[in-house]
């Protein structure tokens, strides 16, 4: 083989061979420093370090990389404990604000008790002596607990057993001549009568009390689309009557308005059993 054939073969093969082969230590591939020329050899020393700077290099790169992905981690670590901390606070808070919550609305409730019981208990002639001042007070308080824009009171008519509405606020003529007597099991007010129990339509345009009916007609010319009916029942456990509140859209009655309704509609009704007037 000539020394030039021996050159293109030795360029072609990795330099640390041909650092090995010129201390005398490698007879790699049949070949030794002596069959090398040497401006060859100067040659393919004086070449740039390839592999040695690829190697360094990716090495670096390696390093960086993880450097990046251990603080990107660190980052994710400290969103995940403030963003768990912030729940713990929200909890904490929340549960503060239930108990202060729960704390108002009973002393709102009692607060309210007392005001009825003022009214009622401590001044029993307002029935006797006034009974549609009484009834109107009823209407007006009912209006007040539960945000209502109409509402009427029905009594017991003794001698047909139908209700009838013995006052009323915001109706037109048309509502009262239509709802003025109600047969036992008829819309809502006649339900909760028959049931003697509460009665919320909170859409009156989907409840099955109103379905294809005359009644859902005269509830939409009044505006009406919900309705929440609550009998009177006294202590001795008869039915006076049936308070209802109506609204001119959807709604749904809260806890504490359902309470507060009840002890309207009982207190009425142990004073309208106390008064002889049923």
């Amino acid at each position: 083989m000539k020394a030039s054939e021996s050159a293109d073969v030795l360029i072609s093969i990795p330099a640390e061979i041909f650092v090995c082969c010129l201390h005398g230590k490698c007879n790699k591939g049949g070949y030794v420093a002596t069959q090398t020329q040497q401006s060859d050899l100067q040659m393919i020393q004086n070449q740039p370090p390839c592999f040695e700077n690829q190697s360094r290099g990716t090495a670096q790169q390696h390093s960086f990389d993880h450097c990046n992905d251990q603080q990107y981690f660190e980052s994710l670590t400290m969103r995940a404990d403030r963003v768990l901390y912030e729940s713990k606070e929200l909890i904490r808070q929340t549960s503060g604000l239930q108990v202060q919550t729960t704390a108002l609305l009973k002393k709102m409730e009692q607060r309210t008790g007392a005001r009825f019981h003022a009214e009622f208990h401590e001044r029993p002639d307002l029935v006797k002596v006034n009974l549609h001042s009484a009834l109107t007070w009823v209407v007006d308080a009912a209006l007040q607990v539960t945000g209502s824009d109409m509402a009427n009171l029905q009594l017991v008519d003794p001698l047909s057993g139908d209700l009838y509405i013995a006052a009323q606020y915001g109706f037109s003529r048309p509502f009262l001549d239509f709802f003025g007597h109600v047969h036992e099991g008829s819309a809502a007010c006649g339900t909760a009568f028959k049931r003697r129990d509460r009665i919320i339509v909170e859409d009156v345009t989907q409840s099955p009390i109103f379905w294809r009916t005359n009644a859902l007609e005269v509830l939409l010319d009044a505006r009406v689309r919900a309705v929440q009916s609550s009998p009177l029942i006294s202590r001795s456990g008869a039915i006076l009557g049936v308070v209802s509140t109506h609204w001119s859209s959807p709604y749904c009655l809260s806890h504490h308005e359902k309470l507060q309704l009840d002890f309207l509609a009982r207190t009425f009704a142990n004073c309208l059993e106390c008064s002889n007037f049923v």
